[in-house]
C-alpha cells in the first residue's frame, strides 16, 4: 500500500478516535453565488428493456438492470488501492442509486417514479396501522433483496481497485414507519397504540440491519475495513442512517421511540452515523446524544428558509463535538466567509465538512 493512502487511512482513523489533528477533513467544491439549484433535472432510468422509466409508473425489482443502471463503461475499468485517494482527502466510493428508496422497497412499500420531481415515492402499505400486520414480522421483500444485493455485486465486479463500494442511502426506523403508513398516523399511533408502535419499530431496526449487512458482507475490506458514503474509511463494519421523520417529533417521543432504535442499529456496526437536518431536527440533538453506541452525528445545513443561517449552528456543532464526531454537509453552499467563520470556529477533532463554496459573481 503506497504512502498516500496509507496517510489517508490514518487520518480516516484518527477522525473517528478525535485524535489532535493540525486541519479536519475537507471537501470543498464551487458553486453559483446563489447556490446549486434546489432540484436537479427530470429524472431518465434506464429498465431492463430498454426503455425508460415514465411519470408515475410503480417500479418493481424485475424491471431493474444492475448494468443498465450502473453501466461499467462509465466506471474505471481498471486500477489499483494507490487509485483510490482523491485529490482530496476521502475515496472515491459508489453505492446502489440512492434514488431508489431501497429500504422502504425491501420492507413492502409500492414504489411510485417522479420523473418531473427527480425522486421516487415510497407508498404507504399500512393505510390502518397496526391492525394489517402482526407482532412478529414486516412483509419484507426478496425480490428487492435480491436486486439491491445483484446491484451492489455488480459495482464491486467493475470497481477493480478504482473505487470503493459503500452501503446504499438507507431510511432509519423512523422514516420507515413514516413510509409504511404515512406520517400523521405515524404519530397517532405512538400515542393510541404505544406498545405496537415499539414493537413495529423494533421490526423496522431489525429490517434495516439485515440490509446492511447483506450489502457489507458483499463489499470487500479494505486493510480489514469498510468506506461509508462520505468517502471515510473506518476499520471495521461502518453504516449511515437517518430519521428525517423524526423532526415531527418532540424531544420526549424521540426518546421514547427512537432512541433505542439508534442504539440498537448503531450496536450492529463498529461506525455508524446518524444523519440529521439543520432545519426542524436539531430540537431532539440532546437526545441523539444520548446513545453510546452511536459513533458520529451528520448534520445536513439546509438553505434559508428552511433552516437557520449557517453561522448560528456553531452552539450546536460544538455541542455535538463535544461528545462525538461530526460531519458537516452544505450541499446548498456556504459563502467564504460562512465557511471561513465555521472553521475558525470549531475543533478540527473529529471533524469532515463537505461544502459547496458560492463564488462571487
Amino acid at each position: 500500500m503506497r504512502s498516500a493512502l496509507r496517510e489517508t487511512l490514518q487520518r480516516h482513523k484518527a477522525f473517528w478516535n478525535m485524535e489532535p489533528v493540525d486541519q479536519p477533513i475537507l471537501v470543498t467544491y464551487p458553486v453559483p453565488a446563489e447556490g446549486p439549484p434546489l432540484r436537479g433535472p427530470a429524472m431518465r432510468m434506464p429498465l431492463a428493456d430498454g426503455s425508460i422509466a415514465f411519470e408515475g409508473m410503480l417500479l418493481q425489482p424485475e424491471m431493474i438492470s444492475a448494468q443498465r443502471l450502473h453501466p461499467a463503461s462509465t466506471r474505471v475499468s481498471s486500477g489499483s488501492l494507490e487509485q483510490l485517494v482523491q485529490a482530496g482527502p476521502t475515496l472515491a466510493t459508489t453505492h446502489a442509486w440512492s434514488k431508489i428508496p431501497w429500504v422502504e422497497a425491501i420492507m413492502g412499500c409500492p414504489i411510485r417514479v417522479m420523473v418531473e420531481a427527480d425522486t421516487m415515492w415510497a407508498l404507504p402499505f399500512l393505510r390502518r396501522g397496526w391492525t394489517e400486520t402482526g407482532p412478529y414480522a414486516l412483509p419484507a421483500s426478496e425480490a428487492w433483496m435480491g436486486k439491491l444485493v445483484e446491484v451492489v455485486e455488480h459495482l464491486v465486479k467493475h470497481s477493480q481497485g478504482s473505487y470503493r463500494v459503500s452501503t446504499t442511502l438507507m431510511r432509519g426506523p423512523a422514516d420507515m414507519l413514516a413510509a409504511a403508513m404515512g406520517d400523521e398516523l405515524m404519530c397517532v399511533t405512538m400515542y393510541r397504540q404505544p406498545k405496537e408502535t415499539q414493537r413495529l419499530l423494533e421490526l423496522c431496526s431489525e429490517l434495516f440491519i439485515r440490509i446492511g449487512r447483506a450489502q457489507l458482507e458483499r463489499i470487500p475490506r479494505l486493510e480489514g475495513g469498510h468506506v461509508n458514503m462520505y468517502g471515510i474509511w473506518a476499520p471495521g463494519t461502518s453504516i449511515r442512517t437517518q430519521n428525517d421523520s423524526s423532526s415531527q417529533l418532540s424531544p420526549r417521543l424521540y426518546e421514547e421511540f427512537i432512541l433505542c432504535c439508534d442504539e440498537t442499529i448503531a450496536a450492529a456496526f463498529d461506525y455508524c452515523v446518524l444523519a440529521t437536518h439543520s432545519g426542524g431536527f436539531l430540537q431532539n440533538v440532546d437526545v441523539m446524544l444520548k446513545s453510546e453506541s452511536m459513533t458520529a452525528i451528520q448534520v445536513e445545513i439546509d438553505p434559508q428558509p428552511f433552516g437557520p443561517p449557517p453561522l448560528n449552528l456553531i452552539p450546536v456543532f460544538e455541542k455535538i463535538q463535544n461528545a462525538k464526531p461530526l460531519l458537516i454537509g452544505a450541499g446548498h453552499g456556504l459563502t467564504k466567509a460562512e465557511f471561513e467563520k465555521l472553521l475558525a470556529s470549531l475543533s478540527p477533532k473529529g471533524l469532515y465538512v463537505s461544502a459547496a463554496i458560492k463564488q462571487p459573481c
